[in-house]
Parts: structure tokens; C-alpha cells; sequence
């Protein structure tokens, strides 16, 4: 159907113009479940989908009541490194910019004070940053939305951020660094007043004209709020284009739930008209040929797409469209699109897919043999084998010695345990993902192992656990040999002769081993990187990573298991601050 975009309205009233924002407001700390959507703008079509289904977790569509015409003011309550907080404000303040100063925005940081110290959901470099932007507001009020969406861009990045934004603008650093540290405190202490009065809390809050506000966090959401606040009496503001967009889908389509699109769109096109078309009516049959559809559902729009403001002034989106027909569609991949229009495309999709997954089952059984191999055996070992990797000072892998060890006292010589550290040789450099240190302290650990055996391997590897760290190991290493009784000399000596032969040895098995990896829904091989990997027998073992779930993994491999198979290993109680059981590095 034709559509108009209309021009903008006539300006009646306008207060002057001044880009000064009003000083900033300082609020309390906000809930865990308060900051965590992800923000929107990202190029990939992959990611465009996902920041259109976080648009619609977090917005409601519904504007809230109407203020009285001719004025607008926000408040908007965030946190600097808040991922939704930095989206909506980036989003509002370039609606407000619109403007040219005849609409009020007030930003108020989310912080709790203690004495003249401040907490923020996202640790001191939040505190730091809200500080300097409300400083760049009091110094340089005409820089201070630019440096907002510059810091935006990028806000991670926190300090590293605001110097590049400071260059980019010409804002004096030392300036911003006296203001912070003479009048940083009064400010967040005066404006944290504030916030308590409206009972911020959630990262982004946001208030027009006194009043909670409720719609959409797009620009043209609060452009419309805005205008609707002024009575539409702006020359920014416009009427919406009227945009027919068909959604073609299938009443026996499983995966094609188009409610969450159908809700973004809405918000992004406002002057959309939604209607919905069965694939096997005529008119659905005909749109299939036109447009030359082969998934299940479309989303098919007029040409007056071109038209609209979110089309005009989000080049980024774009990329999501094709041309089709005499319009444009979403493409396939941007909204997931994977039902076959076709029955026997479907059949000979499917089939192709279970061929596939045997061929994958076939070459993911036969990197077992491979492994075998590689470590020099050509059947199944005589005695089942653990060869376990970590990384010395991996917070993930420090229990995997301790569950070695467990299940080493319990079958002793009857299994056989190795060892292996992830490591690499640069040089005459050791080294490892955690530093240098580390690598050093994996060799020294082999060097235990070979020279004076299991038993003082364990006791010293877990005792360097206890007390060491990849800062300090080259020097508290000999006070956890002392504190288990172990020869120092002996293991000072390995490491000065045999440090880089045991560490590249330690690295070409690293290389030319595998394990399996699941992503995405599929087994890939990759080399045992990850601290820790375990391998039973060669074959990746993923069931659990305590002394007794291992035991029970080698016990399978007797072909007579021993009476020891029987014992339970207790799983030793967690420390305070114990790491994720299934994290790694």
C-alpha cells in the first residue's frame, strides 16, 4: 500500500536555545537484576537479532501519560558501565539533541555513600567514571552529551575510554582530574539526595516531566514521548510513515513464533501495520514466488521502509534487510528463519544432517586410537591411564591435583596417573598463560614427579597450591617444599638442567593430543588447552571432575576391576571462595 512520509510541523513556540544540560544527580546502588541487558547497535547480523529480542525484554510499549503540552524534562537514573544504562542513554540523548535545547535532561548516577566513599555495581572504576562525567559537565557543559556517546561507544574500557573521548573532544584531562578530586564527593553526595527522593534503583530509571516513563529505549521512542509531551508543537517532530509489513509463516511451522519480532518492529517502525499471511493461501504462494522464499517465516515490507526515521538514521540496521519483490524482507538469518516452504527440501535437509552427524560420530571415535598412539601405544594400555592438563596456577585446575591425588591413594599403582602442564618454550623462557612464573612452576612440579615420585609429587604440587600464586612461585615454592619435607637441591637441579627439554616435551603433547570440545550443539576436537582436560584411556573424560567421579572412570577400564573399585572417595568440602566447578582456563 502507497505511504507519505509527512513533513515536520511548524514551530509555535520555542523556548531559546542553550545545549547546557542541568547538573547531574547521584543515586544508590542498584539490584544484580538490574543491569544485565545487552546493549543495543551491533553490526553483525547475529548479534542485530539478539539486541532486537533484548529491546522488547526490557521496554514496554505503552507511552506513558501525557504531560502538560510545551514542556519535556528527563530524569534519567544509570550507571556509567552498565550495559542497558549506557544503551538508553545514548538513545536519549541523541532524541534530546533533537531538540536544540528546548527538552531538559537531568543524568543521575546509581551509587550508595559511605562516609566520603562510594559503591557502584560495577566496582571503583564506575565510581570513577560517574565523577568525571559529572565534571565534564561542570566544566565543559557544551562537550558533555559528545563525550557521553564517545564514552558509550566504548564504556568497558572505563579510563582507557575517557582519555581517547578527552582527546577527541579537547577536553582538558587535568582540568576534569582537579575537579574530580576537589569537587567529586559534594557531587555525588549532593545529587545522591536527589535519587533517594524518586527511589532509583534500576539501571536505566527514567522520568518524564516528573512521571515514570515507560515506553520504548529507541530514539524514536522518546522523540515521541517528547513530542507527544509537547504537543507535537516541535519542528523535530514528524508523523510516523504508514508501512504495511507482511508476515508470511505456517500453521504447522515449529519455530516460527514471530510475537517477539512482530513486538520489535512495532517499536522501530511505529507507523507499521503488521498482517499476517498463511504460506498455503493464495496470496502466500504468490509471495513465495515473488520474493523467491525458501524459509519459513518472512517478514516482508513495503519500499516506504526507505522512508522511515529508524531506516534514515540507523544505517547499521539496514544490513539486516534485502531487496525483494518490490520491497525489502528481513533477511533469513537475522530473524532465524529455518522452516523449509518446501516438504521434500525439508526430508533431503534432514537426511543430509544425520549424514553429517554419523560422519562426525565416526571421526570423533577414531581420535582415541589417534591419542593412544601419539603417547605410544598401539592397544589399550594394560593398566587404565589418567593423563591430566592444567595449568599451575589455574584457580580451575588446582583441584584437579587434589583429585588425582585422591584417587591415587585410593588405587595407587594399579592405574597409572600422568600429569601434563600447559605450557611452552619461547627462547630460553618457560612460559604460560598466567606468566612466566608459572611455566617455571609446572616444570618444577614434573621435576618433583620424576625424581622423587608420586607421593612427594602430590604432597608438594598441592602445598604450592595452598600457598603460592603465579606472582610469587619462583621464591615461595621452596618454603612449600620445606613445609612437606621434600629436597629443594634436588628439584633446583632438575630445573636448571632439564627445564627446557621437560617444558617442550610437555608442549609437543599438548600439540599433538585432542579432546573433544562441544559448541553449538556439536563435537569439535581441539588440543587439551584447556585447564583442566582429563583423558581416560585417551578419550576425553567430561563427567565430573572430583576423586571419586574419576575413580569410577578408570574402574571401567579393568577388564577385572580390583576390590578398590569399591571404595568411595568422599568429595572433600569447597572452600569459601572456590571457583566455579565447571569453569576453566
Amino acid at each position: 500500500m502507497p505511504a507519505k512520509k509527512l513533513t515536520k510541523k511548524k514551530v509555535t513556540k520555542k523556548k531559546p536555545s542553550s545545549k547546557k544540560p542541568i547538573k547531574n544527580k547521584v543515586g544508590e546502588v542498584c539490584k544484580d537484576d538490574s543491569c544485565g541487558c545487552q546493549p543495543l547497535g551491533k553490526k553483525s547480523l547475529a548479534a542485530l537479532i539478539v539486541v532486537l529480542i533484548a529491546v522488547i525484554l526490557v521496554s514496554v510499549f505503552a507511552l506513558n501519560e501525557s504531560a502538560p503540552a510545551g514542556e519535556a524534562v528527563f530524569d534519567l537514573y544509570v550507571m556509567s558501565q552498565c550495559p542497558p544504562g549506557t544503551q538508553a542513554e545514548t538513545q536519549l540523548v541523541k532524541a534530546v539533541q533533537r531538540f536544540d535545547g528546548d527538552v531538559d535532561l537531568n543524568i543521575n548516577y546509581i551509587v550508595n555513600s559511605q562516609g566520603d566513599n562510594f559503591q557502584s555495581l560495577h566496582g571503583q572504576p564506575e565510581v570513577d567514571e560517574n565523577m568525571r562525567q559529572l565534571c565534564v559537565e561542570k566544566l565543559f557543559p557544551e562537550k558533555h552529551y559528545d563525550y557521553l556517546l564517545c564514552f558509550n561507544q566504548n564504556y568497558q574500557a572505563g579510563q582507557a575510554q575517557y582519555a581517547n573521548c578527552a582527546n577527541q573532544l579537547s577536553i582538558d584531562t587535568e582540568a576534569i582530574a582537579s575537579c574530580v578530586v576537589n569537587d567529586g564527593v559534594e557531587l555525588l553526595k549532593a545529587c545522591e539526595v536527589e535519587t533517594n527522593k524518586v527511589g532509583a534503583s534500576a539501571s536505566p530509571t527514567v522520568y518524564l516531566n516528573g512521571k515514570s516513563y515507560n515506553g520504548g529505549r529507541l530514539e524514536i521512542s522518546y522523540i515521541t514521548a517528547i513530542c507527544e509531551a509537547l504537543g507535537g508543537e516541535h519542528e523535530a517532530c514528524f508523523e510516523s510513515v504508514k508501512l504495511e509489513v507482511v508476515v508470511l509463516t505456517d500453521n504447522d511451522c515449529s519455530t516460527c513464533n514471530t510475537a517477539n519480532i512482530e513486538s520489535v518492529t512495532t517499536q522501530f517502525f511505529p507507523g507499521a501495520n503488521i498482517r499476517k499471511v498463511d504460506v498455503d493461501d493464495a496470496e502466500g504462494q504468490a509471495l513465495v514466488e515473488e520474493n523467491g522464499l525458501v524459509f519459513l517465516p518472512a517478514f516482508i515490507f513495503e519500499k516506504s521502509l526507505e522512508e522511515t526515521f529508524t531506516w534514515e538514521n540507523n544505517p547499521e540496521l539496514r544490513s539486516s534487510f534485502m531487496e525483494s519483490g518490490n520491497g525489502f524482507r528481513l533477511r533469513d538469518e537475522a530473524i532465524g528463519a529455518n522452516w523449509f516452504i518446501d516438504d521434500e527440501a525439508r526430508v533431503a535437509y534432514e537426511a543430509e544432517m544425520q549424514r553429517q552427524l554419523e560422519a562426525q560420530q565416526e571421526q570423533i571415535l577414531g581420535y582415541v586410537d589417534d591419542n593412544l598412539a601419539f603417547l605410544g601405544f598401539n592397544e589399550k594400555p594394560a593398566k587404565p591411564r589418567l593423563d591430566y592438563f592444567v595449568m599451575s596456577f589455574c584457580p580451575y585446575g588446582n583441584p584437579a591435583d587434589e583429585a588425582a591425588y585422591g584417587v591415587y591413594q585410593v588405587l595407587g599403582d594399579k592405574v597409572d596417573i600422568v600429569p601434563h602442564y600447559i605450557i611452552n618454550v619461547a627462547g630460553d623462557t618457560v612460559g604460560s598463560l598466567h606468566g612466566e612464573q608459572e611455566g617455571n612452576q609446572g616444570v618444577r612440579e614434573l621435576c618433583a614427579l620424576r625424581e622423587l615420585g608420586y607421593e612427594s609429587f602430590f604432597k608438594f604440587t598441592v602445598k604450592v597450591n595452598e600457598m603460592c600464586d603465579s606472582r610469587n612461585a619462583d621464591t615461595c615454592w621452596e618454603t612449600a617444599a620445606d613445609a612437606v619435607g621434600i629436597d629443594k637441591e634436588v628439584i633446583r637441579n632438575c630445573e636448571a638442567n632439564d627445564k627446557l627439554t621437560i617444558a617442550a616435551e610437555e608442549d609437543r603433547l599438548v600439540q599433538g593430543l585432542v579432546r573433544e570440545y562441544p559448541q553449538n550443539g556439536q563435537i569439535t576436537l581441539i588440543p587439551p588447552q584447556v585447564s583442566p582436560t582429563f583423558l581416560v584411556n585417551g578419550k576425553t573424560f567430561m563427567t565430573g571432575r572430583d576423586a571419586e567421579s574419576i575413580k569410577n572412570a578408570l574402574c571401567l577400564e579393568f577388564d577385572e576391576a580390583p576390590e578398590e573399585c569399591g571404595e568411595v572417595i568422599p568429595i572433600a568440602p569447597a572452600p569459601t571462595q572456590a571457583p566455579s566447578a565447571g569453569g576453566s582456563c
